[in-house]
């Protein structure tokens, strides 16, 4: 399990922007990381995402790919265009060609849907302590 340990007294909460247009999935990938100990904000397109990423500090960014408006690949280019080093995972359930349209340090993983909401959190875990891109 990735939550905190509550017998350490210094854990950090991992603070996760979880952007998903399918209002279903944000809630089911919300209460799932919750559960896990995670501090999630959500945000329901990629323009709400950058508004939130001025307002607030996280430690991994989790967003679907096809969105309207702003979809994922260039809310991956937006973010790196002002945070260099923030993890970003990109899910997708047509992930063709995303991995060409964005350089690959750009990028932690793209999972393909459906996955298990464990290799989510797997890869957020990762992504925070190993600090892999």
């Amino acid at each position: 399990m990735y939550g905190p340990n509550i017998a350490d007294a210094y854990f950090v909460v991992t603070k996760v922007l979880l952007v998903e247009d399918d209002v279903y999935n944000l809630q089911a990938l919300t209460i799932y990381l919750r559960l896990m100990g995670l501090e999630v904000e959500q945000a329901h397109d990629g323009f709400e995402a950058l508004k939130q990423l001025d307002n607030s500090r996280f430690h991994v960014v989790v967003s679907d790919i096809r969105m309207p408006g702003l979809d994922g690949v260039e809310l991956v280019k937006r973010i790196r265009h002002k945070l260099k080093g923030i993890p970003i995972v990109l899910i997708s359930g047509d992930p063709t060609g995303t991995m060409e349209a964005i350089p690959r340090p750009e990028l932690l993983r793209v999972l393909t849907k459906p996955f298990m909401p464990s290799e989510l959190l797997e890869i957020i875990h990762r992504a925070v302590t190993d600090k892999e891109l």
